[in-house]
């Protein structure tokens, strides 16, 4: 026979496995919305589609397991506002920091201001970041790692949701080298940022600020505020070194973000209530 926690861990893997079905649904279903609106909000629509869609199926698996926004980091507290702000600080940092040590260690990057970039497109290209930044977070650092968080520890909880953003990523056509060296390193950073932060706004800014300032240097397929020029005889050297500085840096911010509040991490990560089945309540009259 199964143990208690067994039985915990099973239902847990199969909510957030139901979950994660429903997340690719809406995500395929709401990138239909994108073929109706002009190219620059193309992915905005795409992500405020997706998102209000996702927050109805996080909705929906709380009242149905019987638990409360809080419980998944989406019940908005006083200090959201300034968490959100200290993601956006992060995401740009980590790029900064990346950026600053491939100059240095590796080749000097020339940057040279965009002037064709207009205030509308950008304007676009802003609001698009935050609003795929939040459908992202809703489907993984959301209800799934607060799920999978009090029968699996944090640490298997985390590199299972890393996992499973990895391949979603892959499921979309990105390659397995960004998958490796960016993705999987991103999705451990950002979930370090939701559960140092018990929430959602954090990680949301976080991973906002960290796209908006690769696109901001010229590497999104839209033009940014600026464009990046190095030597030829350097570039294939800062090819084959800047992912293996990128994933270091990421890790290393992430690290940092775990140990920063080490007691409220640990209380977390203790076992918490069973989640409930997926099954209809029983509505029989008891005598």
């Amino acid at each position: 026979p199964m143990t208690r926690n067994e039985s915990a861990r099973i239902a847990a893997l199969r909510q957030v496995a139901l979950f994660w079905a429903g997340y690719i649904g809406i995500l395929i279903a709401a990138a239909v919305g994108k073929s109706f609106v002009p190219p620059p909000w193309k992915d905005l629509v795409w992500g405020l589609l997706g998102s209000f869609a996702l927050v109805a199926l996080t909705r929906l698996f709380l009242r149905r397991t019987g638990r409360s926004w809080s419980d998944v980091g989406l019940l908005p507290a006083r200090r959201s506002l300034w968490k959100a702000l200290l993601g956006l600080m992060l995401g740009a940092g980590v790029y900064g920091t990346n950026l600053l040590l491939i100059t240095n260690l590796v080749a000097p990057i020339g940057l040279g201001w965009n002037p064709n970039l207009e205030p509308l497109a950008a304007g676009a290209a802003v609001l698009s970041f935050l609003a795929l930044s939040c459908m992202e977070e809703l489907g993984f650092r959301g209800l799934p790692l607060r799920t999978l968080l009090p029968t699996l520890g944090a640490w298997k909880a985390q590199t299972m949701v890393a996992v499973a953003f990895g391949l979603c990523h892959l499921a979309f056509g990105w390659s397995w080298n960004s998958v490796l060296t960016g993705v999987i390193p991103s999705a451990l950073l950002f979930g370090a940022a939701a559960l140092a932060s018990k929430g959602l706004a954090m990680p949301i800014a976080l991973h906002a600020g960290l796209n908006i300032a690769r696109w901001s240097f010229g590497e999104s397929p839209s033009p940014g505020f600026w464009t990046m020029s190095a030597e030829e005889s350097t570039q294939a050297r800062i090819a084959t070194v800047a992912p293996f500085i990128g994933v270091g840096v990421t890790l290393a911010f992430a690290v940092a973000l775990w140990t920063w509040d080490g007691s409220s991490r640990r209380k977390d990560a203790k076992p918490g209530p069973t989640p409930a089945p997926l099954e209809p309540k029983d509505s029989t009259p008891k005598d």
